[in-house]
């Protein structure tokens, strides 16, 4: 990084961008990058927000799958069956919304970290919450997401 001259912080030059040193390629570059992302949510899950013996509070129609998909829709949806894939879950807090009030669906969530995805399986647990299955993957490995044997 080199310094800002502005001030104490330092600012970002073209090599701290992401871009691979010449003999390196950018698969590498990006593994590495993952790699970090995912230490730095192993280290510090996000969001941190207390757990809870609780479902969550109130009603929070983003969560809610008729009212989002009317909204991004302009329509109610077809039916009430549906498949949730929550990408990059977190800690769970949006997850533990999702499945407290969409009891029908079916949620998967993922996320890079195995940190966080621990603290959202603990969230879950405590707030009594089903239907869920929680997969740690890579971003390049989106295939091996798993999900339970009623959505295959």
């Amino acid at each position: 990084m080199s310094q800002n001259p502005i001030g104490s912080s330092p600012s970002l030059s073209g090599s701290d961008l992401g871009q691979p040193p010449a003999n390196q390629p950018i698969a590498t570059t990006a593994t590495a990058v993952t790699d970090a992302v995912a230490q730095l949510y192993n280290t510090y899950p996000f969001p941190p927000d207390p757990l809870s013996d609780e479902p969550p509070p109130g009603y929070n129609w983003r969560w809610y799958w008729p009212t989002a998909h009317s909204f991004c829709t302009g329509r109610a949806p077809a039916s009430d069956q549906v498949r949730i894939l929550d990408a990059g879950c977190g800690t769970g807090n949006g997850t533990d919304y999702l499945v407290h009030l969409n009891p029908q669906a079916e949620v998967v969530a993922v996320d890079l970290s195995p940190g966080a995805i621990a603290v959202a399986q603990e969230r879950l647990r405590r707030s009594q919450a089903e239907a869920i299955a929680f997969n740690s993957i890579r971003s390049a490995s989106t295939t091996s997401i798993k999900f339970p044997a009623s959505l295959t």
